[in-house]
């Protein structure tokens, strides 16, 4: 194979194709404007010189240079894992580069198959090349390739029509662009030491997995167990302290129970002037209300001479302060046996104490403190002593005009403002019902909000309710909001 310019130009270049076998011409005119080439005679058919040329051009230049850059080999493995997933891995068995060549054989028969070229190197061993122009090495060949175990490196020069020698060995010797590795004789091996290599890591990737998943779950275990461990815990400490709580409880009730009986023993075994004494001492002022007396009452009632120590002591202790504990209801047999257990009196007098006692619950009722019911019971009908000693300033008003008088009350001091047991009671006396119902509960809901505005606003706020406002300043003084002013 020779390039134009390295024979005679025309046609005494004595050259013939290499396609057809018929003479061709040398033109390489210095001054044309076409690059050297060679042409048939005119009229001469053939339609695949020029691909002949490149085939035995290149495989001239490996034959006589003796080097050949041979592209890098890679194999790689890929194992899909329904739990790491799609995991790959490769590895360069040798990297892309120029190599000499001991021997190259141009178009020796291997078996059934001629390759174009087998080369024998030091890096590679003995490997076939294929040059492809117009064919390139289809499936047959392929599988000869791989059951001889012969190498094969395939270079694509199908794209390459007038071209130099000088291009041409820059891609051979100098370039792996247009070549690849079609068959290793060690890349099969290679490939399953890889694929073993995978598997392990990938089995590897499934214990690690695994062992992440189980250390969860142990985890997650031993936070349910210690989380119910905790809740037992607790539970067994609830129970304890309510078990405590209980006792405590049943323990102060004993004590109360036992001071009352201690008190009521004391005050019981009193003359008239130590109860005198034991009640003044309740007082700040050292001496005994007056608005519990009932008037026109005969004296010696309980063994008393004076009336006003046996009626202040059931005031105190049936009236005062009660609906604070949620009690508002009374009766005249129960408040006589409170009374006999506080008064030492003759057996012939029992029954007028009784009388003494009924006539006094009539009294409180008249005066509001208690509210009558039938057949002896009475509802409680103040929060407390002065609740009711307030109930009798509003009674004693002869202005009936509520605005006016709502004016001259004030909202009690923060320290004394009713608590829920206490307007609950008077709300549910007032309202004549065993539950509260509508405006009665939403009056009975009055909370330190109400002291943001005056007890006359409060009191317009309950007719608004469907209460009229007089009702309503009634519940205010009973249960204990408001009292009144100079």
């Amino acid at each position: 194979m020779y390039e134009p310019r390295e024979v005679p130009i025309g046609k005494n270049c004595g050259c013939i194709c290499p396609a057809c076998s018929l003479p061709v011409y040398a033109k390489h005119c210095m001054a044309g404007k076409r690059a050297p080439h060679f042409a048939h005679a005119p009229g001469a058919d053939c339609a695949t010189g020029a691909e002949t040329a490149v085939h035995l051009a290149a495989k001239q230049i490996i034959e006589t240079q003796k080097f050949f850059f041979f592209p890098k080999l890679v194999v790689s493995a890929e194992e899909d894992d329904p739990i790491v997933g799609v995991c790959t891995a490769s590895r360069t068995l040798f990297p892309d580069g120029r190599r000499r060549l001991a021997q190259v054989e141009v178009e020796t028969a291997v078996a059934s198959i001629r390759p174009d070229l087998i080369v024998h190197t030091e890096h590679f061993g003995t490997v076939a090349i294929e040059i492809a122009v117009t064919h390139f090495v289809d499936e047959a060949k392929q599988s000869a390739f791989v059951d001889l175990g012969l190498s094969v490196v395939e270079v694509n020069l199908s794209t390459m029509r007038e071209v130099t020698f000088a291009l041409l060995e820059k891609l051979l010797l100098d370039s792996c662009e247009h070549s690849q590795w079609l068959h290793h004789s060690s890349s099969e091996s290679a490939q399953n030491e890889l694929r073993h290599e995978l598997h392990v890591a990938v089995q590897d990737s499934r214990a690690r997995y695994a062992a992440k998943v189980a250390a969860r779950h142990r985890a997650r275990k031993e936070r349910l167990e210690q989380e119910a461990s905790e809740a037992r815990r607790r539970a067994r400490e609830r129970e304890r302290l309510a078990i405590r709580a209980k006792i405590e409880r049943e323990a102060a009730e004993a004590a109360r129970a036992m001071a009352s009986l201690e008190k009521t023993a004391l005050f019981k075994a009193a003359d008239e002037v130590g109860k005198r004494s034991i009640l003044e001492s309740w007082f700040k002022d050292g001496s005994l209300p007056g608005n519990v007396l009932g008037e026109g009452q005969q004296p010696h009632s309980f063994g008393m001479q004076d009336t006003h120590i046996w009626q202040t002591a059931m005031f105190i202790g049936l009236v005062h302060k009660r609906p604070a504990r949620g009690l508002f209801v009374l009766t005249a047999d129960s408040a006589f046996r409170w009374m006999m257990q506080r008064f030492d009196s003759p057996a012939w007098q029992r029954d007028s104490n009784a009388s003494a006692l009924c006539e006094y619950l009539r009294i409180l009722a008249d005066r509001g403190a208690l509210i009558a019911k039938p057949q002896g019971y009475f509802h409680l009908g103040v929060a407390d002593l002065a609740s009711f000693d307030q109930l009798q300033e509003l009674f004693k008003s002869r202005v009936r005009d509520t605005s006016h008088l709502a004016q001259r009350v004030a909202w009690v001091d923060q320290d004394e403002w009713p608590i829920p047991n206490q307007r609950y009671v008077i709300a549910l006396v007032m309202s004549g019902a065993q539950s509260l119902k509508g405006a009665w509960r939403e009056l009975a809901r009055i909370e330190d909000g109400a002291r943001k505005v005056t007890p006359l606003q409060a009191c317009q706020w309950g007719a608004s309710l469907g209460l009229d406002e007089a009702i309503t300043l009634e519940f205010l003084v009973r249960a204990g909001y408001v009292r009144f002013i100079d």
